[in-house]
């Protein structure tokens, strides 16, 4: 992995790059992303960079040992640790997943989000956990003499799903790992962590990209060309994040069903229609828990779209006009004042669904809460003179 495969975040490379130069690196580190940023990529190129012995034009140079054996995820003072399943008795949980870890790795590439990995687990109901034999496994690997490496690193992916003993016993290793051994964490919820652990590392937080950085990115790997409504419209979907955008070029048929679906709860709740609200629970519960999500961040997105056409009218143009008709439905129904509960309230259900909460439960829940919500700017809009 390279910086170059990166899109944007020209500044947070360049900060990784400068610590690297100046050799003042700490050895705790913490990358706050979004899921769905590059986060474990940008790690895993930095740790690159630090190893690669022909560095140049601000990047590893790919082609050298240590570049291949990390870039192929077998680099022997290259470690990892994330969350799995099943594995309480197991003595090195992590390891004992780590085919799947890399297989998923070499598929996805540089953009993935936390479900990709929870579809390698196959967890059904089973919430996966960081084990407390991680962290005594990795404290046998840390006795051993740093093998090829300039710099020993350990990569944790999702820290905040470490279980207590998991977070004391790492603890006391990161608080004075041997030399030359890094640790690089990336969690995209860092509220959850222990406090204890939390303050022992240094933050670096990854945000969106700008939308000259999206629109960049876009034109660089889009498949066709695109004109400049499909092309604004998807750098403002994806709110700065490249795996988003792809997901919308990649996913035509899944976008014109999110429409679909759009049309019959926007409808369903202008016309209080419950039975409705049940029907499409259970059928984005039948298609699993990366739908139901992607369906609810889709509607997030239409609202959003319905409150910046408040504040400066022109944003539902730049739509289909499929969503254009739609989002004109329920127009009067978003306003400023309640943006912020229709965020929080899709928010929670992100939470819930990711949280192995019932979809079809949480859906249905949250259907009627936008409703009532929706009713309550209907009926201003009846009693204005």
């Amino acid at each position: 992995m390279q910086f170059k495969d990166i899109d944007g975040y020209e500044s947070l490379k360049e900060h990784l790059r400068s610590m690297a130069h100046s050799r003042k690196i700490p050895h705790n580190i913490l990358l706050e992303i979004q899921d769905g940023m590059p986060g474990i990529a940008m790690a895993l190129a930095w740790v690159q960079y630090l190893n690669c012995l022909n560095p140049q034009d601000g990047d590893s140079c790919g082609t050298c040992a240590q570049c291949k054996m990390i870039s192929q995820l077998e680099h022997p003072d290259v470690h990892f640790i994330y969350p799995v399943i099943d594995s309480a008795d197991a003595e090195t949980p992590s390891d004992n997943y780590l085919p799947q870890w890399r297989e998923m790795l070499q598929k996805q590439g540089v953009y993935w989000a936390s479900e990709e990995w929870l579809q390698a687990l196959n967890p059904e109901n089973k919430q996966p956990i960081i084990y407390s034999k991680d962290a005594y496994a990795l404290e046998q690997k840390l006795r051993l003499t740093i093998g090829y490496a300039s710099y020993r690193c350990i990569i944790i992916y999702q820290p905040d799903k470490m279980n207590d003993e998991a977070s004391n016993k790492l603890l006391k290793t990161m608080e004075e790992p041997p030399e030359r051994t890094l640790f690089i964490s990336v969690s995209f919820r860092p509220d959850l962590l222990l406090e204890t652990v939390h303050s022992r590392m240094q933050s670096i937080e990854m945000t969106p990209l700008s939308n000259v950085e999206m629109r960049a990115a876009i034109t660089r790997w889009s498949p066709s060309q695109l004109d400049n409504n499909r092309l604004n419209s998807i750098v403002q979907r994806s709110q700065g994040l490249v795996l988003k955008a792809k997901r919308i070029l990649d996913n035509k048929n899944a976008e014109k069903k999110y429409t679909t679906y759009f049309d019959m709860l926007t409808n369903a709740m202008l016309n209080k229609e419950i039975i409705v609200f049940r029907t499409l629970s259970e059928q984005l519960h039948k298609e699993g828990r990366a739908v139901a999500i992607n369906m609810i961040e889709y509607f997030e997105e239409c609202f959003r779209v319905l409150l910046r056409e408040s504040v400066a009218p022109g944003e539902i143009a730049q739509r289909s006009s499929d969503e254009q008709r739609l989002l004109n439905r329920i127009k009067v129904c978003v306003t400023p004042q309640n943006i912020q509960h229709l965020y929080k309230l899709s928010e929670q259900a992100i939470r819930h669904i990711r949280g192995y909460v019932s979809p079809k439960m949480v859906l249905f829940d949250t259907f009627i809460r936008y409703t009532a919500i929706f009713s309550i700017e209907l009926r201003k809009q009846q009693v204005r003179p």
